[in-house]
């Protein structure tokens, strides 16, 4: 509406003057919205300011006083102030190219784990020189990121004593078992037999051979009167899904059983992606 030089209130067509409408523009031509002066420009709806734009060019969402050129705060609202969607799961990490473009691409966050055993000498009897005994005394969780990053569900499983894999890529396992001699594995109540072949595998999903995985070496102990600390590492390939667990088998007898000993320090698996 307008007032004609007569006084009167006319109402003019909407387009007739480069105007904006609530409903909707068709001007034609560029045009603009916002201040004209040092004043901000907020957005409000039902009465609340939801966005601003600052007199001297910043946005704001959440905030009516924006520190950077786009400053986002959730605090308004249940999330977290910012979701991108596209190209995004669990894990991933924001980057950008060379361009400044962002996207989302495969974490290189380092999964890790440390798992420790505990109790004392252990004797693991197998019946046949497949028959692999699950070493189930490690139970006690040092650090373990891929449950805390992907979930319960994934990591180490305490009840089950395997890990499962959050992430498909390459692992380094590390393995340092102790192996008890023949001194101390009387000492204990226990029989070990010198010259006997203990050994120690990383299983992959249940499958009962020394190189499931295939790249990973295996530990043998050749039983002596002392106790032996021994240690081995490699680089396994593995899959989202897949399963590790670290069984034995004494490979000299099928009547005389594997010993080891879970304490701090003694016995400890190492699982850490690369």
């Amino acid at each position: 509406m307008m007032v004609n030089p007569g006084g009167v209130l006319n109402m003019l067509p909407s387009s007739s003057l480069s105007m904006w409408s609530l409903g909707g523009n068709k001007n034609g031509v560029l045009q603009t919205l916002g201040t004209n002066n040092a004043f901000d420009l907020p957005f409000q709806t039902k009465n609340a300011e939801w966005m601003r734009i600052t007199s001297g060019g910043k946005v704001g969402m959440g905030t009516s006083a924006p520190a950077n050129n786009l400053e986002v705060n959730g605090a308004n609202g249940t999330g977290s102030g910012l979701k991108l969607p596209t190209g995004a799961s669990s894990g991933k990490m924001l980057t950008a190219d060379a361009s400044g473009n962002a996207y989302w691409q495969s974490s290189a966050i380092q999964l890790q784990l440390t798992v420790t055993s505990i109790g004392a000498a252990r004797a693991f009897q197998n019946t046949t020189k497949t028959d692999w005994k699950l070493i189930d005394f490690f139970s006690v969780v040092d650090t373990d990121g891929a449950k805390t990053i992907y979930g319960s569900s994934f990591g180490w499983d305490t009840a089950t004593s395997s890990y499962k894999v959050a992430r498909s890529g390459s692992y380094r396992l590390l393995i340092n078992m102790y192996a008890l001699g023949t001194v101390s594995a009387i000492s204990n109540g226990l029989t070990a037999t010198a010259g006997d072949d203990w050994r120690v595998a990383a299983i992959l999903n249940n499958n009962n051979t020394q190189s499931s995985v295939i790249s990973m070496p295996f530990i043998s102990v050749i039983v002596g009167a002392n106790d032996q600390s021994v240690f081995v590492s490699g680089v396994a390939n593995l899959k989202a899904g897949d399963v590790l667990s670290f069984k034995t088998v004494n490979n000299s007898s099928t009547t005389r059983p594997a010993i080891f000993y879970a304490g701090p320090g003694h016995s400890i698996i190492t699982i850490e992606s690369l």
